[in-house]
């Protein structure tokens, strides 16, 4: 059940709605939390309000966020843990910005994000959706790598059969586009954000900013690294990959590189459930591609199916490097 209090009751109320909501999910996110809220209130462009969703932490998150007092906070709390991406709709459904960003609660945003990502959008009205660049870093914030983004529309459909082109963490969007469009599709429990896109270009121009805009923490902790998870992204990935073959304009070289990323998910997947016995589920994955692709010959043979029929010659192998 969704329970929802608003914990603006802590500090001042805004008189009028900001320009941008940050949005940020928090579950037990100490003990990251207090850098990630510092980075946003510390942005050079000030009409900002920080929209906190709150999923049932039962650490000191909470405590952190209101110890900073400062009006431009807002709290949502969900009387229980709705999951990642209902908790991203909630705060879309409160949002009060014409634009919204979003920043988990692990990762940083640079002082000059907004103001950047603002003028941006302002100077480019058929944009609906932009990124950045940004830095990795780990646990303690040192430095792992830094990675620049495509810049132009058609260079992001490019990657949409290979990789999210649009780091979560460094998006802003026109919040009346993403709402217009449902929000977070509601089917994916780990790649939300990448599904958010996908639909998002079939309507709407994206785009990328050449600065670097903050920093994507890197830790076991975090949801995409637990084993739990594993299933699901291996085959939230697959799924969402595989739409990204079909947006009109990806060029043919990004198909075909797409068909070969595809195969090897699947590949792992179907590994994942026959080591953990889920032999009925396997079975169903195994028909779902035979009907989804059935022209597909490196999907076939990675699933270890014959090239004219549906029969398992012989069992798969797990393979290294889908993530890298």
């Amino acid at each position: 059940m969704e329970s929802m209090v608003d914990a603006d009751r802590h500090f001042p109320a805004r008189s009028k709605a900001p320009l941008v909501t940050v949005l940020m999910t928090v579950r037990n996110g100490e003990p990251y939390v207090r850098q990630a809220v510092a980075s946003v209130l510390e942005q050079s462009m000030g009409d900002l309000e920080l929209l906190v969703v709150d999923n049932a932490s039962t650490d000191a998150s909470l405590d952190t966020v209101r110890s900073f007092g400062d009006g431009r906070v807002r709290i949502r709390l969900n009387g229980c843990d709705l999951g990642r991406t209902r908790a991203l709709n909630v705060g879309l459904r409160h949002a009060r910005g014409e634009f919204v960003a979003v920043l988990d609660a692990d990762d940083l945003a640079d002082p000059e994000r907004l103001a950047l990502q603002t003028d941006f959008l302002r100077r480019h009205p058929g944009v609906a959706m932009a990124g950045g660049g940004y830095r990795a870093i780990d646990q303690q914030g040192r430095l792992l790598a830094e990675h620049s983004m495509p810049l132009t529309h058609q260079d992001i459909l490019n990657c949409f059969p290979v990789w999210n082109p649009i780091p979560h963490s460094t998006m802003i969007f026109r919040r009346r586009a993403v709402m217009d469009m449902g929000g977070y599709p509601s089917a994916y429990i780990w790649a939300q954000d990448y599904a958010l896109i996908l639909k998002m270009a079939r309507r709407h121009a994206l785009a990328n900013l050449p600065q670097t805009l903050g920093a994507i923490r890197q830790h076991p902790e975090q949801m995409t690294a637990l084993p739990a998870h594993a299933a699901h992204k291996l085959l939230e990935s697959y799924q969402l990959l595989r739409k990204g073959r079909s947006l009109a304009g990806v060029s043919p070289a990004s198909k075909a590189e797409g068909r070969t990323v595809c195969a090897g998910l699947a590949r792992d997947y179907l590994a994942l459930l026959d080591g953990l016995g889920r032999h009925g589920r396997a079975f169903a994955f195994r028909l779902s591609c035979l009907l989804g692709d059935p022209r597909d010959r490196e999907l076939r043979k990675a699933l270890g199916l014959g090239p004219r029929n549906g029969l398992l010659l012989k069992p798969v192998q797990p393979q290294s490097g889908v993530d890298g």
